[in-house]
């Protein structure tokens, strides 16, 4: 595989991923709420299942919209599993929990920002 480029699967669908995985291209999966909404499941059981499934990063984006209340979610996000990549907002309180997490716990290799 390319080691300059990775190859991301943008779903929460079970479906998908398995239609992708034969190939030997996804290095990861990228969620977020409304992809995991529009699989009808809990969100978390659905978070298991793709890191159990996918050797390589899993994002899941934080929904709260506090810096404080987005690192608590922040830090039971990523006791899914060892493969969970913490995906926050590019806000002013994204950025603050960014800077927290790195800070407090090392973070800076477990989170991405994106916009919004």
């Amino acid at each position: 595989m390319c080691r300059f480029m990775k190859f991301f699967l943008d779903t929460a669908s079970l479906e998908e991923i398995e239609k992708w995985k034969p190939y030997g291209i996804v290095n990861g999966v990228t969620t977020n709420p409304s992809l995991l909404s529009k699989e009808n499941c809990n969100a978390l059981e659905r978070l298991k299942q793709i890191t159990a499934i996918v050797e390589g990063p899993v994002t899941a984006q934080v929904t709260s919209t506090s810096h404080e209340k987005m690192i608590l979610q922040a830090k039971s996000l990523a006791k899914l599993a060892n493969n969970i990549l913490i995906k926050l907002p590019a806000t002013s309180e994204g950025f603050l929990a960014a800077k927290e997490l790195v800070k407090l716990f090392n973070f800076v290799y477990y989170q991405s920002i994106t916009l919004v």
